[in-house]
């Protein structure tokens, strides 16, 4: 006995709805990833940054304090 249409269209778009849930899983992996990555990226040139700043005693000059040329 065939099934009636109705059926057969519910069950076509679940397909195509778990199709479309898992493709967006994929991709949110993807972004997580590179979020992961960007983010310590980010830690590390901080790192840098922040010895580089110690090196050349930057981080002794106030926040406050006025460039040279005003």
């Amino acid at each position: 006995m065939p099934e009636p249409e109705p059926i057969i269209d519910l069950q076509t778009e679940v397909a195509h709805l778990q199709c479309h849930v898992e493709e967006q899983d994929a991709e949110i992996y993807k972004l997580s990833t590179r979020v992961d990555k960007l983010g310590k990226l980010i830690k590390q040139l901080d790192e840098r940054i922040k010895m580089s700043d110690e090196r050349k005693g930057a981080g002794d000059l106030l926040v406050d304090e006025k460039p040279p040329h005003y």
